[in-house]
């Protein structure tokens, strides 16, 4: 059996509404994933709140306060939530209902069960209820049989059975045997859902609400003697141990003996666990690189988190930000457990999961929730335009209010999801085209936004531009590939240096016909007396940098014009060579002292020339692309 579809009744502002369960995609695309979009408010959570509830009685629902107001109590007095299975093995109901009632196969009667049924429901004089219902055909004519003691039997061979005269009407019957009932549709029905009940209740998928928890990271020592005996005493930790292939319990429990026993066997342990889950989440979350180190002292386990510019400085998972916290939870729960098959087959519903991750961090996210949907039904309901999958438009179902009523309606397969008339009425306006500055400008880092962005307003007060800072060369690629995919013209501006050269011919590889020359640019394109290898410094006044550094570093520095300024600085200081982190610190302070000192559009013509004509140049082919 399958999961067909899910209907919702009279719960809050949903009067009823049907969600559809399939896999949308093709390749490696495809997914069980449903996405529910739409403004806050619109009756997104309240959908998954009452599947949720469904599975626990509706002990958490109080009905005076949740039953739907446009409702009719006489009429239709309960919530109720349906969930739909799709019959696969048809074979297998027919062949019990003919083993239970032998006489419909010695008459050659047949039975095809499409559809099954769980309704769950909740009223105001009754707490819960439960029903299985089937929908099926058969060649049946009801009128030939009856049901007594539990067997079925024909009309005929009751009324012989009972000396009835043969042209005995029903109401004779009846009254001649008081405990006979007429076969009908209905008295099937339940006669199937009786015998199948028990199945039924296994193939109703298990529900799970999931929600970031502190228990679904590890930042406190585990007791490595208490967890090989109960692995559910860390999820986190079992599922890594899942990842590194260790599958079971008992293989678990193997690993831990052997690592507590011999020091060779606990490294040995450390290591492939670590490389394990780094791996995997590196590989999940793509543009945040990180390394995940399992330690363990004694008989008891930490995990730690080392970013990999700045290693040997180790995190508690608890010390990082709380986007960090959100994706990491969901790839140590959900992404692991479907990664080792431990999840499968059960409804996941995420309430905008992606609260406090980065854009690009919310698409890694989509992508992944997209692979757990392989082997579970998932549901996810999001207002952020970076959940959409934009290969599949049918994924997605819009929730919108209208007079107070919840509605839902799906997205057509042959419209893009980020046509203006999708994105309006999911999100209420086209962000792109309304929230984004006509001129948008991807540089590497900080400093180089503050830098630009100052010399613009001065220079340029009318000219209108979105700096944003990438957070290195290497990451620019990722925030240009994320316009490129919501069809955002943009400009990239790198450094000459080997990797702003690098990553410029990267981009231009791996986008062929979405960005050129013309859109992507080193320092030396844009001002071609600039040095070879120049950084952004190259443009500021030489004195003031020769200066700055001086004061900084304490010692003389002799910068010629005609090289790049800091190649030569590090050249001249073994401390910057040798300290990047301190150098990078000085590039922003550097930029801060630039801001503060040159305050006035004159103050930059008189003093930093090159600076003056870099920005001309740039805004003269911004304005050429638009």
């Amino acid at each position: 059996m399958e999961l067909k579809s899910i209907t919702i009744k009279n719960y809050k502002s949903i009067k009823e509404i049907t969600i559809p369960i399939d896999s949308y995609g093709e390749g490696d695309n495809k997914s069980s994933t449903t996405i529910l979009v739409g403004l806050n408010e619109s009756g997104k959570s309240s959908i998954l709140d009452i599947i949720n509830a469904s599975q626990t009685e509706f002990s958490t629902i109080v009905f005076s306060d949740s039953f739907h107001k446009g409702s009719n109590e006489e009429e239709s007095p309960f919530i109720d939530v349906c969930i739909e299975l799709k019959i696969i093995d048809r074979n297998f109901f027919e062949a019990g209902l003919l083993q239970k009632y032998p006489l419909f196969k010695i008459l050659g009667a047949t039975f095809k069960v499409k559809n099954v049924s769980q309704s769950i429901w909740k009223s105001e004089k009754e707490n819960f209820g439960k029903k299985y219902l089937a929908d099926f055909e058969t060649n049946i004519t009801y009128a030939k049989y009856a049901l007594l003691d539990s067997e079925i039997i024909t009309i005929t061979d009751l009324i012989a059975t009972h000396g009835l005269p043969q042209n005995s009407s029903r109401e004779s019957i009846e009254k001649s045997i008081p405990t006979v009932s007429f076969l009908s549709k209905e008295i099937l029905e339940k006669l199937i859902t009786a015998q199948f009940e028990n199945v039924f209740e296994t193939k109703i998928p298990k529900i799970q609400l999931w929600k970031p928890k502190k228990s679904f990271l590890i930042d406190e020592d585990i007791d490595l003697l208490s967890f090989m005996n109960d692995t559910s005493l860390s999820i986190p930790l079992r599922n890594i141990f899942h990842i590194n292939g260790d599958g079971t319990d008992e293989k678990i429990k193997h690993q831990i003996e052997k690592a507590l026993k011999k020091i060779e066997n606990k490294a040995q342990l450390e290591n492939s666990l670590s490389k394990s889950i780094t791996a995997f989440i590196n590989n999940a979350w793509k543009e945040h690189k990180i390394n995940i180190k399992v330690r363990i002292e004694g008989n008891i386990c930490n995990v730690f988190v080392e970013d990999k510019d700045t290693e040997d400085r180790f995190y508690n998972m608890s010390q990082r930000s709380d986007g960090f916290k959100q994706f990491v939870s969901l790839l140590l729960t959900l992404s692991t457990s479907s990664s080792s098959n431990t999840l499968s087959n059960n409804i996941i519903l995420l309430d905008e999961p992606e609260t406090h991750l980065h854009p690009s961090g919310i698409k890694y996210m989509r992508d992944e929730i997209l692979k757990i949907g392989k082997n579970n039904h998932v549901i996810v309901a999001t207002h952020s335009h970076y959940m959409i999958d934009t290969l599949t438009p049918e994924r997605h179902f819009i929730v919108s209010k209208e007079k107070m009523q919840t509605k839902i309606e799906q997205v057509d397969k042959n419209i893009s999801t980020l046509e203006d008339q999708v994105l309006v009425k999911a999100f209420g306006i086209n962000v792109f085209k309304e929230l984004l500055p006509q001129n948008i400008l991807v540089v590497e880092g900080g400093d180089d936004k503050s830098i630009i962005s100052h010399c613009f307003k001065l220079l340029h007060e009318n000219f209108s531009c979105g700096i944003k800072p990438a957070g290195g060369a290497s990451k620019v690629r990722n925030v240009m590939a994320l316009l490129a995919d919501e069809q955002v013209d943009a400009l990239a501006l790198f450094d000459d240096d080997e990797d702003g050269r690098r990553e410029k011919s990267e981009i231009l590889k791996n986008f062929k016909g979405i960005y050129t020359t013309k859109n992507i640019y080193t320092l030396k394109d844009i001002l071609s007396e600039l040095p070879h290898k120049s950084t952004i410094e190259d443009l500021l006044p030489n004195d003031f940098v020769k200066e700055f550094f001086e004061k900084e570093m304490k010692q003389d520095f002799d910068l010629p014009a005609e090289e790049p300024i800091l190649n030569k600085i590090k050249n001249q200081c073994k401390t910057l060579q040798q300290n990047k982190s301190q150098l990078d610190a000085l590039k922003i302070k550097l930029s801060e002292e630039f801001i503060s000192t040159f305050k006035t559009k004159e103050e930059i013509e008189s003093n930093a020339p090159l600076m003056t004509e870099f920005v001309n140049n740039l805004i003269a082919k911004m304005q050429k692309s638009e």
